[in-house]
């Protein structure tokens, strides 16, 4: 499986190099981010298997571009990003678009979540942090009792 993940910075139908570029690499899976228009042709490469939506900045005001998913295979796009913390689904709720997800099945009936992630460089704002937890509360095992320790943590010394 080929999996390509690009920030194309705005491309549109007209942008020299980027489509053709997609095209060559014949991905089975395409995450892109800043994607103003897909062309027909890539849509027809894909078969139409496209997921895409424009984020939402925080005033409510949809993006210029999109966050876009696109796969040789079956798609459901029936979200399934949640979160333990009720902020984070709210933000996801509220400024949709940033973080999209679907479920594609590939020609052996194996299922795959995929998600194309766009970290915008901007603030939350006050009004929208109210309840925030830097994280919900985990409790881990004692190095000890994970089974194959020197598996888990090679590396990490």
């Amino acid at each position: 499986m080929k999996v390509l993940t690009w920030n194309v910075k705005r491309a549109s139908i007209s942008r020299p190099g980027v489509w053709e570029q997609l095209e060559q690499e014949d991905a089975d899976i395409v995450l892109l981010q800043e994607v103003t228009r897909i062309p027909d042709r890539m849509l027809r490469h894909y078969h139409g298997n496209v997921h895409s939506i424009h984020p939402k900045y925080f005033s409510g005001r949809n993006a210029r571009f999109r966050t876009a998913i696109l796969t040789k295979w079956a798609m459901n796009k029936k979200p399934f990003l949640f979160s333990e913390l009720e902020w984070v689904d709210g933000i996801q709720k509220e400024q949709s678009g940033w973080v999209l997800g679907c479920e594609v099945v590939d020609d052996t009936g194996t299922r795959y979540r995929v998600v194309s992630t766009h970290s915008p460089a901007f603030f939350i704002p006050d009004d929208h942090q109210e309840g925030m937890t830097s994280q919900p509360e985990y409790t881990l095992p004692k190095p000890s009792t994970c089974p194959n320790d020197r598996d888990h943590f090679t590396g990490l010394r």
